[in-house]
């Protein structure tokens, strides 16, 4: 997955959400140390948490002339069930033409 090349150019203009829930500490599953299967260098540098690495991520399509929004939904942990509210509220705005 990380040896494809994505042309930032594809993004111009493109509607992203991203979405996380404020709460959103928990790190056992995301941070990797050498020997671990996922493990690769450079593999935890955007971010200790979800909340850091969804936020550079969101900048880094927004650096690319992606029209990005970020929703941080607070006092929500890693629930679907909390944070779709958000996503469905974007794909209103966007198929409505207000994003």
């Amino acid at each position: 997955l990380f040896d494809i090349h994505i042309d930032p150019r594809d993004y111009r203009d493109l509607p992203v959400h991203f979405v996380v829930g404020g709460s959103d500490e928990e790190t056992w599953e995301i941070t990797f140390s050498p020997g671990d299967r996922h493990y690769m260098e450079g593999a935890n540098d955007a971010g200790r948490t979800r909340g850091e690495r969804i936020r550079r991520l969101a900048d880094s399509f927004a650096a690319h002339g992606a029209r990005t929004r970020l929703d941080i939904v607070p006092d929500a942990a890693h629930d679907v069930t909390v944070v779709v509210r958000k996503a469905r509220e974007f794909f209103d705005d966007v198929l409505a033409g207000r994003f």
